[in-house]
């Protein structure tokens, strides 16, 4: 859920609470409730006064209903003031605020300055190395080739959309990068009884190389509805602790929404606040 979706469902949540606290305003009479303390007894003595008579009256211990109603009509009150307020603040923020994201800040570009990948795939191929300080490489998964299908503005071809919003946000703040590059681990086999260890070699869908040589690896799942889907995905995560490849040590876990919609800002919050002083140290 994007931060506009998100504010656009607190100010609904808003408005049905202050619905439901005008209502609970005006269950109560029109006084105002006043209160002192007697110096020499130190009783709280507490007294109504109607807004439109200035009659005061004083309520007694049969009163206590009534003194409740009338505090809980000013609580009321003061929540409308706040919902209000919030509410107006909210719609004026959701009116402004310009969405940052990368693909948003391309899809608003003109036509003519919108990514190319015809033009892209031209000038990678094309250009002499060393002309960019950051050479592309692509997966070096074989499994399931005919899948990348999807080239991000910088040339790297993707799985799905998800990965190429990640992979143009890392590529945006200069955090280099490798898609699906191969990883041998130590994998636990269990053939008629016996187990033994063996090696395998497995895909992370992105892997940040450090300056001091230490990796960070980040899966991000897509699939979760589906159940051998989620089978496979806790043998693999399993697999990566048993090689010391666990959340947060060395790996960045996200997935998507119950309507495969993935947070990009919260995403943006793990690699600014997160990764970016691990890339900078």
């Amino acid at each position: 859920m994007g931060l506009v979706e998100y504010m656009k469902k607190s100010i609904r949540t808003d408005k049905l609470q202050l619905k439901k606290y005008r209502e609970e305003a005006s269950r109560y009479p029109n006084l105002r409730l006043q209160c002192r303390i007697r110096k020499r007894t130190g009783y709280m003595e507490y007294y109504v006064t109607d807004t439109k008579t200035r009659k005061r009256k004083y309520l007694g211990k049969k009163d206590y209903k009534f003194l409740v109603a009338l505090q809980h009509k000013k609580l009321a009150e003061r929540y409308v003031k706040i919902l209000k307020n919030n509410i107006e603040c909210k719609e004026k923020f959701c009116r402004s605020y310009i969405s940052d994201t990368l693909e948003d800040v391309i899809n608003g570009l003109p036509f003519a300055y919108k990514p190319n990948e015809k033009i892209n795939e031209s000038l990678a191929s094309s250009a002499p190395i060393g002309h960019s300080k950051r050479r592309i490489q692509q997966s070096e998964n074989p499994f399931k080739r005919e899948e990348l299908k999807i080239q991000t503005s910088f040339g790297l071809w993707v799985r799905t959309k998800s990965e190429m919003a990640i992979a143009e946000m890392l590529y945006s703040l200069g955090i280099e990068f490798y898609y699906e590059k191969g990883l041998t681990i130590r994998v636990k086999v269990i053939e008629e009884g016996t187990a033994y260890w063996t090696r395998k070699t497995v895909y992370p869908d992105f892997t940040i190389v450090l300056k001091d040589g230490s990796r960070i690896f980040w899966e991000h799942e897509g699939l979760l509805s589906k159940k051998d889907y989620n089978e496979s995905n806790f043998q693999k995560l399993k697999t990566y602790s048993e090689n010391g490849i666990y959340i947060p040590h060395n790996l960045i876990l996200t997935s998507e929404g119950a309507n495969n919609e993935i947070d990009m800002s919260g995403i943006k919050r793990i690699v600014e606040g997160w990764l970016m002083p691990l890339v900078e140290l």
